[in-house]
């Protein structure tokens, strides 16, 4: 392939790996899109001492990626931050012992740091024996809320700027205890003026339902609620590629690629890297997206996606039993008819609605169930054998239960040439954005070109 802008390929995967990454979270605010209001929440309240983060909103909408960039800006210049990932077993010890060991600075500096046993605020005292353990970088066993404190407080004193820590998955800790232990330390550190900073990130909808009320954790910890992407973010996330790539990315496609991700950047990532390959496998010479382009991205995105996604949507829509099987195209097709839509919760006569005009406009050779069939496979799509992709709310309100599979659904209906939201009332606001996006984008600075490599 040949792009029009004669990039080289070590230029052109090194340009992918820095816009576009579905595979792992982001940590530099020059690649975070859309964040910028959060990152500075996060500042303005670290700027209070004693406070923490807790970074809570659905699974894959970018939660460690925020709390990874804003560690990155806030953390000590000893080393990186100090990622701990919390397992469905952790003990609270356990991750407190991991905290001491991630915070430990290199061993270059332990070994002519010096530090006075008295800390401040009245953390509990270190012996020295202990102290001379973990400059060796042997981190004891703590089976204490003193012992953390001490050991913690001790390591943090250690470095040259205060350590922050990202606390991430939080909510996969099953035991209910160690949550709350976790936030007893919380508080302690921040009594005590330890200077450490935590960043907690987990899935839920408030403070309370990871911890419960408790300590007067309102005084400690900052809660961040993370919604989904807006839209000009992510067009944000594919058009910066494309720019340095000196590729136009027609209108249609950007969109559909926003509408598509439904705001989780992971789709946006995944999708847009198929995209830019789809251009270099391209044998023309190429300076603007083309539908086959599109096509084949969306192909290789439903192809790559995560397994738990596929499988999931699978258990959905195709149930073994003889009773079932010949109604595999009408769970599809309901799902689809739930996501054709940006409202998260929907009833059922709107359901319904998406349901018949998307039979009408794509599958008109089949007849469409009526009312009363399409409530029952709703009602079906809530239980285990479908993998309770559903769930009901209220009275005759559906809702996705993961809300991140709402962009899987998407992404294969699209795969399957049916457009989701043709119609939704915010088209013409939408149409608007966009165009006031463009006009913002086009005062970028054009990519330099003949760079080699080494100065990507």
């Amino acid at each position: 392939m040949v792009f029009a802008s004669d990039i080289s390929e070590d230029d052109f995967r090194a340009v992918l790996k820095r816009h576009l990454t579905p595979g792992r979270a982001i940590s530099s605010t020059q690649y975070l899109r859309g964040r910028e209001t959060k990152l500075r929440q996060i500042d303005r309240a670290f700027n209070s001492d004693g406070k923490h983060i807790f970074i809570h909103g659905d699974r894959g909408v970018g939660k460690t990626s925020l709390g990874r960039t804003a560690a990155f800006i806030h953390s000590s210049s000893d080393g990186k931050p100090a990622m701990v990932e919390c397992e469905r077993t952790s003990t609270a010890f356990q991750l407190l012992r991991d905290v001491a060991i991630c915070c430990l600075p290199p061993q270059e500096l332990l070994d002519t740091k010096t530090t006075k046993r008295v800390l401040k605020g009245g953390a509990p005292i270190l012996g020295g024996e202990i102290q001379e353990e973990i400059k060796r970088g042997q981190v004891p066993e703590i089976k204490t809320i003193n012992e953390a404190l001490a050991i913690i407080s001790y390591v943090a004193s250690l470095n040259q700027k205060r350590p922050v820590v990202v606390l991430d998955e939080f909510d996969v800790i099953e035991d209910f205890g160690a949550r709350h232990t976790i936030a007893s330390f919380l508080k302690h550190i921040s009594d005590q003026e330890v200077d450490l900073r935590f960043i907690v990130c987990g899935i839920g909808e408030s403070l309370d339902e990871m911890i419960g009320a408790h300590l007067s954790t309102g005084r400690y910890l900052m809660p961040i609620e993370l919604e989904r992407l807006p839209h000009d973010a992510r067009w944000e996330i594919v058009h910066s590629a494309a720019h340095e790539l000196a590729i136009e990315v027609d209108e249609n496609t950007l969109v559909r690629i926003g509408q598509i991700s439904d705001g989780f950047p992971y789709y946006v990532h995944l999708i847009g890297e198929k995209l830019f390959w789809s251009i270099w496998d391209d044998e023309k010479r190429v300076s603007k997206t083309r539908p086959e382009h599109f096509e084949t991205a969306l192909r290789e995105a439903s192809a790559e996606a995560e397994p738990s996604l596929k499988k999931a949507y699978e258990k959905a829509t195709i149930n073994y039993s003889d009773d079932f099987r010949k109604y595999t195209e009408t769970y599809q097709y309901v799902l689809w008819a739930v996501a054709d839509d940006s409202t998260l919760r929907r009833p059922v006569r709107e359901i319904y609605g998406s349901y018949v005009r998307m039979m009408q406009r794509h599958f008109r050779d089949a007849k469409p169930v009526e009312m009363k069939t399409l409530n029952e496979r709703l009602s079906d799509l809530c239980k285990q054998e479908h993998g309770k992709m559903l769930r009901a709310q209220g009275a005759g309100l559906y809702e996705f239960n993961e809300n991140r599979l709402r962009g899987y659904v998407r992404l294969v209906a699209e795969r399957a040439g049916v457009q989701l939201e043709p119609e939704h009332p915010l088209g013409a606001k939408m149409h608007d954005e966009f165009q006031e996006y463009l006009k913002r984008a086009a005062t970028l600075p054009t990519r330099p070109t003949g760079r080699t490599s080494s100065q990507v």
